[in-house]
């Protein structure tokens, strides 16, 4: 959107594919409605459609997004060095490897970029709802057979 005009519909496809999270509508054209009434967007129809671009204002806030992204993710890998001299180490190395592959999007692990995501998310997701013991037996259990089976690519 920030250097060609999209559809909602576009959009909403382009955040499935690069995040693995995909929009409803009834989320996306209020968000893109919001947007539009901050003048971060500026929007223009064509035949049936609605076509967004982002506005020199929406590129601003925009870029000061991804900066503040960019120190959050900076800070955190300063930290989770501190936690290595002190905490677990192969936990540290786990750490360092999951920021690794979101950082990397389109290096050697971008391939798995999506799939690290949506785990994350998943994670968080299972710890927001706290589950029942049972289910959270099942979980494991599902953990486990899934680390067993990619142990043999490693």
């Amino acid at each position: 959107m920030s250097e060609k005009e999209t559809s909602g519909y576009q959009l909403m496809k382009a955040m499935t594919e690069k995040i693995g999270w995909k929009p409803s509508p009834g989320s996306m054209y209020p968000l893109l409605a919001d947007l539009s009434k901050k003048k971060m967007v500026q929007t223009r129809i064509q035949g049936r459609q609605k076509l967004y671009r982002l506005t020199p204002y929406g590129k601003e806030v925009l870029k000061n997004l991804q900066e503040k992204r960019k120190a959050f993710v900076q800070e955190l890998e300063s930290n989770m060095r501190v936690y290595s001299l002190v905490g677990d180490q192969q936990e540290a190395k786990d750490m360092e490897m999951i920021l690794r592959i979101m950082k990397d999007r389109e290096g050697h692990l971008s391939w798995l970029h999506e799939e690290a995501v949506l785990l994350r998310r998943m994670i968080f997701s299972l710890a927001e709802k706290n589950p029942s013991r049972k289910d959270q037996e099942k979980i494991r259990k599902i953990i486990r057979k899934t680390t067993e089976a990619l142990r043999g690519f490693v």
